[in-house]
């Protein structure tokens, strides 16, 4: 069984991280056109879990969350 979770967070966010880490402008660029490519139709693919990432979610919290989807993903497994 395959089970899909997709993190949603918006553009701004992610070039704010990407330059946060010190990626160079034409890495940022790169990434976020490739990421237009690749995520142009999420609105039409079905996930299992969506997870809204925003500037101001703690990392950590996120990671728990989706150990937390992954406990229960596995649980259904059983």
């Amino acid at each position: 069984m395959i089970f899909t979770i997709y993190v949603e967070t918006n553009e701004a966010t992610r070039k704010l991280r990407m330059e946060e880490r010190g990626d160079s402008e034409e890495k940022i660029e790169e990434r976020i056109k490739n990421d237009k490519e690749v995520f142009a139709d999420v609105d039409y693919q079905h996930w299992d879990c969506t997870i809204r990432n925003s500037r101001h979610s703690d990392l950590s919290v996120i990671a728990m969350k989706l150990n937390d989807v992954i406990k229960i993903f596995e649980s259904k497994e059983e």
